[in-house]
């Protein structure tokens, strides 16, 4: 069972759709065909947003991923979003703005990306 919670196209062709318990598929062909990918975690994500180069969802439990070359990883962050972040969007050349649950509304650095979290 899937259960989208957001969708993003960064042209015709490649788009992604995130959804509950972790689950992220992937598309090359307009949807033609779809493809999982893992994060690695059941976490819930609800928010995609993009860069040329990476691609980042947000989820349960404060939680923000980073998708590059390198795969999914978690992002970390110092700010205390025990609930969970909704919405996601690129702001300059090296920060998120991240919103969520019980006004939660971040600015967070894209540059600590940590491999293998």
């Amino acid at each position: 069972e899937f259960y989208p919670q957001a969708s993003l196209f960064l042209d015709r062709e490649r788009g992604w759709v995130v959804g509950l318990n972790g689950k992220v598929l992937h598309t090359r062909d307009s949807g033609q065909s779809w493809e999982s990918q893992s994060i690695g975690s059941p976490t819930s994500l609800f928010g995609l947003s993009a860069t040329d180069d990476r691609l980042y969802a947000v989820g349960d439990h404060g939680t923000v991923w980073i998708m590059d070359a390198h795969g999914w990883r978690t992002l970390e962050h110092d700010w205390p979003a025990s609930t969970y972040l909704r919405a996601v969007r690129v702001i300059g050349d090296s920060e998120l703005l991240v919103a969520g649950g019980a006004g939660a509304l971040f600015l967070i650095p894209t540059v600590e990306a940590t491999p293998g979290r």
